[in-house]
């Protein structure tokens, strides 16, 4: 969630903090830039509190408490300072995971307009507000304008190199799923094959869902009619 072009977004996978918090709090928010003056402590203590309460699957508290980081970042900085849109992106995180999506969708999509149009953002911004918009529809069942955003991402990550293999791999993951869903089973097992491939050939930073990615082109093998090559996979 880090607004600038040497400290990103957070990587706010919906789907993947269910999973696993690693992706959602892997990055120290002790490096943002906090607002100047009295409110510094107070942004500080509220963003902490509020991935905690996160951590905690606390979602209502987090809700709270971001609203509040948010409205400090607003009144010490304005709108366009990197620590409201901080704290505009973990609020939106929150009600996504909350379930609360129709709070969550304009706030992402404010997110991914402000750092498309802005020359201080980096193109890493670009590519996580596309996935956690992506991951927001995925959820919704509103699977083309899914695919969309994960393709957006997915295309950003390979662009930006090796150091956001990760994340392309995760967005390239999502449009697997989305082909999972709709019945594509050929393209998707042919994704997750790609995605297997893609991820042996670099040091993950964090940890890969390698099984989960196997056992589901397994799964899109056999409704394809490749049954041989599924019971190989499922072994």
């Amino acid at each position: 969630m880090l607004l600038s072009k040497n400290q990103p977004l957070r990587w706010v996978s919906v789907r993947s903090f269910l999973l696993s918090l690693i992706l959602v709090l892997g990055a120290a928010h002790a490096t943002a830039q906090s607002p100047a003056g009295a409110s510094d402590s107070d942004w500080e203590q509220l963003i902490g509190s509020a991935e905690a309460a996160a951590a905690e699957r606390q979602f209502a508290d987090g809700i709270a408490l971001a609203r509040q980081a948010r409205d400090v970042a607003r009144d010490a900085q304005g709108e366009a300072h990197p620590n409201f849109l901080y704290a505009n992106n973990l609020l939106a995180s929150l009600y996504a995971m909350n379930g609360q999506y129709s709070d969550a969708e304009p706030l992402f999509v404010e997110i991914l307009q402000r750092v498309r149009a802005s020359s201080e953002l980096g193109t890493p911004d670009v590519l996580i507000a596309h996935f956690n918009l992506a991951d927001l529809y995925f959820r919704q069942g509103r699977l083309g304008v899914a695919a969309d955003n994960y393709e957006a991402a997915y295309s950003t990550g390979l662009a930006l190199g090796p150091s956001f293999r990760q994340q392309a791999l995760e967005a390239l993951a999502g449009l697997a799923e989305v082909d999972m869903a709709l019945g594509r089973w050929d393209a998707a097992q042919q994704k997750y094959a790609d995605l297997l491939e893609q991820a042996g050939t670099f040091d993950a930073v964090g940890p890969l869902p390698l099984t989960r990615w196997s056992r589901n082109r397994a799964e899109a093998l056999s409704r394809s009619g490749a049954h041989d090559s599924a019971e190989v996979l499922y072994r």
